[in-house]
């Protein structure tokens, strides 16, 4: 970048050549990572965080970084943290899976009809004084980042909240030129979950199939499919790996979290209250740990029942 970039929501991390990791700074309303890509002929944008006013520092650091507007956007998966900031890039293409469009259309539009109302003052009432109760800083940072975002959403008009991907893919969508950039459908966190690849820098953007250092959010997953999609994206051969939360990391994190996952299934099995085990005290959302424990007894380990996806695994070098 020509300069330090001064914004309260993300750090700005060149990763690789005209590569660049926004990385969410903790209990900001962005609540998740994003990427910039220069492609040379246009400035590519990796998911938008969770608000129009957190995506708007985003937008103008693509700006600076790459010397052009951003003019493509592509969403990983339907979830808001990840694409609620779409309206900051109107005007852009945007692409993502048919079932990220479905579902961000029918959940955004039903989660944005219910601002103001009572059950969503009743909600925000009640983090404001689970956050005053609370002493824990990694606790703290995540409710204030919720907090945050419930704040700036409300300011946003309804009919102005909700932007889908317009240009849909099944499986893989290759974007033109020499750097190799491809987008790939693959799943497990979500019902449709894809990731952006550059095969010139070898870096990969995993949306939140990775976490680094962050308990991951299970509830509404497929952890048999998620798993399978983690040794995809082991396979395809990324030095580095920007995740959905936490800082940039390396193909390790695959096997962190697949060793997460199995120790998560250990103790549902344990009758009773289960303790944080090492090294997951330090890890960030930390209330997620007592989420997923609940998720897994539950039995909701297959996730949803309609498989999206390349059958033949799709994340492979072309």
């Amino acid at each position: 970048m020509p300069a330090p970039f001064p914004s309260d929501q993300f750090t700005i991390e060149e990763v690789a050549d005209r590569v660049w990791a926004a990385i969410a700074i903790p209990g900001a309303s962005s609540s998740s990572n994003c990427g910039i890509v220069d492609l040379g002929y246009a400035t590519l944008i990796f998911d938008t965080s969770h608000t129009p006013q957190a995506a708007h520092d985003l937008w103008t650091a693509a700006r600076l970084c790459t010397g052009k507007d951003p003019s493509i956007v592509v969403n990983s998966h339907w979830h808001f943290d990840h694409s609620f900031g779409n309206p900051a890039f109107r005007g852009a293409t945007f692409f993502g899976t048919r079932i990220t469009r479905e579902r961000l259309l029918a959940f955004g539009t039903r989660f944005a009809d219910g601002i103001g109302e009572p059950d969503w003052i009743r909600d925000s009432d009640a983090m404001q004084a689970t956050l005053g109760a609370t002493t824990e800083p990694l606790a703290r940072d995540a409710l204030t980042a919720k907090l945050a975002a419930r704040r700036e959403l409300g300011l946003v008009p309804r009919g102005e909240m909700i932007l889908v991907p317009s240009s849909n893919f099944e499986g893989r969508h290759r974007f033109p030129g020499p750097r190799g950039v491809q987008v790939v459908e693959g799943g497990g966190h979500s019902e449709s979950d894809s990731v952006l690849f550059l095969e010139d820098t070898e870096v990969l953007f995993a949306g939140d199939l990775v976490s680094v250092g962050t308990h991951p959010e299970m509830a509404g997953g497929s952890l048999p499919r998620w798993t399978t999609t983690l040794g995809r994206i082991e396979a395809i051969g990324a030095k580095v790996i920007v995740p959905g939360h936490g800082p940039v990391g390396t193909p390790e994190a695959c096997d962190e979290l697949r060793t997460y996952f199995e120790r998560m299934e250990a103790r549902a099995e344990q009758a009773g209250p289960v303790p944080m085990p090492e090294p997951y005290t330090t890890w960030r959302s930390p209330a997620r740990f007592e989420e997923n424990l609940a998720f897994v007894r539950s039995g909701g380990l297959a996730g949803p029942s309609e498989s999206t996806g390349p059958s033949n695994g799709g994340l492979k070098r072309r």
